[in-house]
């Protein structure tokens, strides 16, 4: 296996500073191993970034920095409004339909699929997870029932779970 210089060099110093290591000393060392890579690993990064930026390698910047970390996410249905209602009772329809005859489901859904994607917004696995109780599940996405919107779901900024009244989460 080939370490990272920076580890390599981190464990080097921290194992000189002793010659024999208690055991009582182990989680304090661990400790302060983890935190010093974590800071080196973030100055080299930095650097990486500016030198980059210095020498202007814009399409390596593309590979190596994001700026929002990409996460799993998952499609999110909010029936914000009569239509978006009509349009999920008519894929529920569509559900029960496709038990006997999905080939004529599947073209129905061909129609009002791209209307549908106007209330469908992706989110984190993290913020399903914190509204789960309050989601219904469907085959292929989450459903944020009409009576939760107020709860989860601001126009301006999305879904959000910090809207909900404190009274109401789960810890």
């Amino acid at each position: 296996m080939i370490y990272d210089k920076i580890l390599v060099d981190i464990t080097s110093d921290l194992l000189s500073e002793h010659s024999t290591i208690p055991e009582t000393d182990f989680k304090r060392m661990v400790e302060t191993y983890f935190n010093w890579a974590k800071e080196k690993k973030s100055q080299d990064e930095s650097r990486q970034i500016s030198s980059m930026v210095c020498q202007a390698k814009f399409l390596d910047l593309g590979t190596t920095f994001k700026l929002i970390e990409e996460k799993f996410a998952f499609p999110l249905f909010i029936p914000q409004n009569t239509e978006a209602i009509s349009l999920l009772e008519s894929y529920k329809q569509l559900a029960e339909t496709r038990k006997s005859n999905w080939q004529q489901a599947r073209n129905e859904y061909a129609k009002i699929k791209s209307q549908m994607a106007m209330y469908i917004i992706n989110v984190s696995a993290q913020k399903i997870a914190s509204a789960y109780h309050d989601l219904e599940e469907e085959t292929w996405f989450w459903i944020l029932p009409p009576e939760q919107i107020n709860n989860y779901y601001d126009p301006k900024i999305g879904f959000n779970i910090t809207l909900m009244k404190e009274e109401d989460l789960i810890w």
